[in-house]
């Protein structure tokens, strides 16, 4: 069971209580931090109401942000709604928990109809590898796989062993995130995904759409790596340049 790091437990509202929006609904309501839910389906507040009858409930978002016992909103309605709602939340002194999308900048388009779901992420070392596959349950989820490569010749061999199963707290992400969510309004820290963070990943996105529709290179925005040539491809984690310094064109850092 998770427990917040603080005394006291915000006051939040969850904003849309649809296809993600009661997932949110249901960790908030968990975490005992859940005092509304905002939805304009009254029929969908009405299940809501038997759900957890003592949740209040509204239609106007406007409503939510006349509450001063509440702290936290949480946006999950659709992402041509967000930019609005996350700024007049702001204006009113909220603190914000916004779901990705954070506004519109791309469309992916994804079939439901693949068979597979495929979460996996596999770390490669000396000494053998672990595999953690976040769609199996329990402790087949994080695997340590002890291979080992040996030399005849200079021809490797892989020795192949047995999976081992890994501690891994089965815990569910999302709920992790709002605990923390929660933890950051009644600390007043800074959350891990800040809106700096979310706007520096849409200016990744930005760059990547115009290097997609116009074929070219994209360098950073002028100022943030003095004396890179226009056609220079400067790593996102590489320093920044002394001010005489210069990167000669096609090059990469």
């Amino acid at each position: 069971m998770y427990k917040s790091n603080v005394l006291s437990v915000p006051r939040v509202a969850v904003i849309g209580s649809g296809y993600w929006g009661k997932n949110l609904v249901r960790n908030y309501y968990s975490l005992e931090s859940l005092t509304l839910i905002c939805d304009q389906n009254e029929t969908v507040l009405d299940q809501f109401k038997q759900q957890y009858p003592d949740v209040q409930t509204c239609m106007a978002f406007s409503d939510v942000l006349a509450r001063e016992d509440i702290q936290g909103v949480v946006i999950a309605t659709p992402a041509e709604t967000h930019y609005s709602f996350v700024k007049e939340a702001l204006l009113a002194g909220k603190h914000v928990y916004v779901e990705k999308p954070l506004v519109l900048k791309a469309h992916i388009f994804v079939s439901w109809l693949n068979p597979f779901k495929d979460q996996k992420l596999v770390v490669v070392g000396e000494a053998g590898m672990a595999v953690f596959e976040d769609s199996l349950p329990g402790p087949e989820k994080l695997l340590f796989y002890p291979h080992t490569v040996t030399r005849q010749e200079d021809v490797p061999s892989l020795e192949r062993a047995e999976p081992e199963p890994l501690p891994y707290p089965d815990e569910e992400p999302l709920k992790a995130e709002c605990q923390h969510f929660l933890d950051s309004v009644t600390a007043g820290s800074p959350p891990r995904t800040d809106g700096r963070e979310g706007a520096r990943v849409l200016t990744v996105l930005e760059a990547a759409q115009h290097a997609m529709e116009t074929g070219h290179r994209v360098c950073p925005p002028a100022g943030e790596a003095p004396g890179v040539a226009r056609d220079a491809s400067p790593h996102p984690a590489a320093a920044t340049l002394a001010p005489d310094a210069a990167v000669g064109a096609n090059t990469r850092i």
